[in-house]
């Protein structure tokens, strides 16, 4: 993999996030581990949820690729308790993003 830009700080947010600083920019690592397998474009205007909601781990079978809908119904199922609804989307958005993976790698 390829550095995308020279990584100067890691550190949490409030949030409980892990960020990259450097180069005058900041962004979270989740975004930037998703950037440099899938590419920049395939993260635009998207969202990157944590699937077992823990923010820190940003293990690349953790991290789901969403719509800001996609992200907010996820986040809804949660609220409401609804794992059964939650887990069912998961696994429909995982298969979109390796059927979107595919097409981009071919």
């Amino acid at each position: 993999m390829k550095e995308m830009w020279k990584i100067k700080r890691v550190f949490y947010d409030n949030s409980g996030y892990v960020n990259y600083a450097g180069n005058n920019h900041i962004t979270r690592r989740c975004r930037y581990i998703c950037e440099m397998v899938y590419g920049k474009s395939a993260l635009r205007n998207k969202y990157i949820h944590h699937i077992n909601l823990i923010r820190d781990d940003d293990d690349l079978s953790n991290l789901l690729i969403v719509t800001m809908k996609e992200h907010m119904r996820l986040h809804k199922y949660l609220r409401d308790g609804d794992i059964d609804k939650y887990e069912a989307l998961v696994n429909r958005l995982q298969e979109k993003q390796k059927k979107i993976i595919c097409k981009e790698v071919n």
